[in-house]
């Protein structure tokens, strides 16, 4: 996993630059910025495997860039003191894949079943149990993205996280029919302020998307609206 720790530019020059010379007026100080670096599930590279291997094309990596304007975003992900999340954005549209998805899911949860050692591959589509805060657990659709042993790596597809479980945990999901609905949560980066200390789940947040972002731009730069 890449470092999410903020990374402060330093100035550039030797420290007798800064020496202080008489009858010499010294320039101000540049400004100090704070840069964070990019989770890896949010990074195009990962998310065009991703949904190759489980969609069999990568049109929603292009599509998702394209918002603009007012929006109201559900949390489903955050990483703590970071500007970055994962969000659905709040419309009838997005509101009735959701429902129809989860519906979906759970009325056959119970009969799929389970995967063996052997068969649990890497970019394999699957359905495993995640997390969900203080609400439980809830079954999602899910892809694995590397294997450790008896363990599999895998990233919640409708969620956008990512967890490890036992390779028996995961529940068979190849049918296309569960694959019709593209992945309700899409990447955000708050674009003047970080995230608080604790994980974010189900929150609502109003603001304004203002566009993607230069070096990934299937993120998208978010405002708050002030209160």
């Amino acid at each position: 996993m890449p470092e999410l720790e903020p990374v402060i530019c330093q100035r550039q020059g030797s420290d007798s630059d800064a020496i202080l010379k008489t009858g010499v007026q010294n320039p101000p100080p540049l400004e100090q910025k704070v840069h964070y670096g990019v989770p890896m599930e949010m990074r195009s590279l990962f998310l065009l495997h991703m949904l190759k291997d489980c969609f069999k094309d990568g049109d929603w990596l292009f599509s998702v860039s394209k918002v603009v304007g007012k929006v109201g975003l559900l949390v489903m992900e955050s990483m703590p003191q970071t500007p970055y999340f994962w969000a659905i954005i709040l419309t009838k549209e997005c509101y009735q894949k959701m429902q129809k998805l989860f519906t979906d899911l759970g009325a056959v949860e119970s009969r799929l079943p389970f995967l063996t050692k052997k068969e649990a591959q890497r970019g394999m589509r699957c359905l495993a149990e995640c997390t969900v805060g203080d609400e439980g657990k809830a079954w999602n659709r899910c892809w694995i993205f590397d294997k450790i042993e008896d363990l599999a790596v895998v990233f919640f597809v409708d969620f956008g996280c990512s967890a490890m479980l036992p390779l028996t945990s995961l529940r068979k999901l190849d049918m296309d029919e569960f694959w019709s609905i593209s992945p309700l949560a899409q990447p955000f980066m708050l674009q003047d302020e970080v995230l608080p200390s604790q994980i974010m789940m189900r929150q609502i947040l109003e603001g304004t998307v203002v566009g993607p972002l230069e070096r990934e731009p299937q993120i998208l730069k978010f405002t708050l609206q002030a209160h």
